[in-house]
């Protein structure tokens, strides 16, 4: 293993750029290949598993000798997510039944099996997936960065253009797609689009926000699991929602258990049987927001829509009076310097950040945020540029 010196030159990771994307693109900028960096900087050419748990004491060496924070090469790997997205990386046979029957969504009281499944972990498929979004690869074309979290089972799509996530083919980079050129853009139904952009402000912003009240990430993704979960149950388990069942399938189009005659971890699945499963998982919360189905579990009601409410209508606002000339003066330098900072922010990554930052001003709630982001995107600004990581959140 080489000294820690310091790279004379590297790009700047992308908020939620995987560690092995990252780094292959260090690699390009000394002409090599992401096997003969890792030669380079650790003696081994083949990490497995690089982005879930790296080797110990690598990403402390790449910290120093990029100067890119080590908290936040950790959160381009999995084991950054813990206890959030999954509660240890360490296999333990009780950890099954702990993550996924806490919670439930569509039966009142679900009579499970205790399942030991000795490897299992949440959200780990038998191996990682390469899958990626064409929109965001058609704008960083040249330096093309994959996100952590299109490898793995999460999302069927891309939250911020809404089409399906493709699979590629190619060591860790695209080489090609696995399906033609005409079919690579696919939109998302407004279910998907509503659970992945969830997902998505679970990750950056540490709470969803459902139509109840808002819930911890953590929450979030064990929510989501335990739906999953009730989904594969069989019939004679379901009873009363057994209809509810057939009917979510249906409305996706695939067979019910996405076609499976026995109850297999999700985790085990073929991809094409887990993304029917997520389908199904955003249909049911849609559903159940539409009042289609009558979803009998514990923490059913988040997805409820809110009651109407008795408001008094109060009095009329008076009317505005009229502005003078100096006030429509200075109102007219403001809106020449706001659209010059919104000019400066779709070109420049720091300026966009800064004007996301002021328009927050203190206020750290996920439905702000999530609403200023929104509006900075409708101007052209990228979303990615608009962020506001917290450190963490108790679960």
């Amino acid at each position: 293993m080489k000294s820690a010196q310091r790279w004379p030159i590297h790009p700047i990771p992308v908020e939620n750029e995987a560690l092995s994307s990252w780094l292959y693109r260090v690699a390009r900028c000394y002409q090599m290949d992401l096997e003969h960096l890792l030669v380079y900087e650790w003696g081994q050419g083949q990490l497995l598993d690089i982005d879930i748990l790296p080797p110990i004491g690598f990403l402390e060496l790449i910290a120093q000798r990029s100067g890119v924070a080590l908290e936040r090469l950790r959160l381009m790997t999995m084991s950054g997510w813990v206890p959030w997205l999954l509660d240890s990386l360490d296999p333990d046979p009780d950890s099954f039944d702990s993550y996924v029957h806490q919670m439930s969504v569509l039966f009142p009281h679900p009579k499970h099996q205790h399942r030991l499944i000795p490897r299992w972990r949440a959200w780990l498929p038998k191996q990682t997936l390469q899958r990626a979004c064409p929109s965001c690869l058609n704008e960083s074309v040249g330096h093309e960065t994959f996100k952590l979290m299109w490898q793995f089972p999460l999302f069927i799509s891309c939250p911020i253009h809404g089409c399906w996530l493709q699979s590629y083919i190619g060591d860790g980079q695209l080489s090609s797609w696995h399906q033609p050129d005409a079919a690579l853009i696919r939109e998302a139904s407004g279910a998907i689009k509503t659970m992945d952009r969830r997902t998505e402000q679970a990750l950056t912003c540490g709470q969803v926000d459902l139509p109840r009240r808002p819930v911890h990430a953590g929450i979030w993704f064990r929510l989501l699991r335990a739906l999953i979960e009730e989904l594969s149950m069989p019939i004679y388990i379901s009873r009363l929602q057994s209809k509810d069942l057939a009917r979510i399938w249906a409305t996706c189009g695939h067979p019910v258990r996405a076609g499976k005659t026995r109850q297999y971890p999700f985790e085990m699945l073929d991809l094409t049987e887990q993304l029917q499963f997520l389908e199904a998982s955003a249909v049911a919360m849609s559903m159940i927001e539409n009042q289609e189905i009558n979803a009998r579990g514990s923490l059913a009601t988040l997805f409820w829509p809110e009651p109407d409410q008795i408001v008094d209508a109060g009095h009329p606002l008076p009317e505005p009076s009229e502005l003078t000339e100096k006030e429509i003066h200075y109102w007219r330098i403001v809106e020449r310097s706001l659209a010059k900072t919104i000019d400066e922010a779709r070109k420049n990554p720091v300026v966009a950040k800064a004007l996301f930052t002021v328009l927050l001003f203190g206020r750290q709630d996920a439905k702000t945020i999530r609403t200023i982001r929104t509006h900075l995107t409708a101007f052209g600004i990228p979303a990615k540029w608009c962020h506001n990581k917290p450190n963490s959140y108790p679960l």
